[in-house]
């Protein structure tokens, strides 16, 4: 893992700690397994110190959910600009946590880099295998890996 990445990592948890249940460390932790997982389907597509960072700082502040994409990207870049990130890294991060969010994602155009849909679906695969969830959003997955992955959880809790 990269220098920033594991600075970042020191960081977050810290600023997490201090969130709803929800979205405390361990949720990074279900994103980032399935990011990495995802990513080892497309790693001639994906910088993976993006795709680490995003997911990282993705719902770092979360007061409410309107406001959260936003002020997490804020967060995210005042950590990076003080580590002296280069800025067209930093804006591939920033892209890529607001594709995360629903609003963002539908507002601003539809995901474009693996990195966004990597992300947003590894952000979502948890819903997914939720019933009461499972219809909003398994069709609004990208890749079909995280689809087969959601039917394979699937089947193991139904069995």
């Amino acid at each position: 893992m990269s220098n920033i990445v594991n600075q970042a990592t020191e960081f977050a948890k810290a600023e997490y700690a201090k969130h709803d249940p929800m979205h405390r460390w361990d949720h990074v932790e279900q994103v980032m397994d399935m990011a990495l997982y995802l990513e080892d389907f497309y790693r001639d597509e994906t910088d993976p110190e993006v795709l680490r960072l995003a997911v990282i700082f993705h719902d770092i502040w979360y007061e409410n959910y309107d406001e959260h994409a936003d002020r997490s990207v804020d967060v995210a870049i005042d950590f990076l600009k003080i580590k002296s990130y280069p800025e067209e890294k930093i804006a591939l991060v920033t892209r890529a946590m607001l594709d995360h969010s629903w609003p963002h994602r539908r507002r601003d155009w539809d995901s474009r880099t693996m990195e966004w849909k990597i992300i947003y679906d590894s952000d979502k695969f948890h819903l997914a295998l939720s019933p009461s969830w499972y219809d909003k959003y398994f069709s609004q997955l990208y890749l079909p890996e995280t689809k087969i992955k959601v039917q394979e959880k699937r089947n193991e809790i139904l069995c």
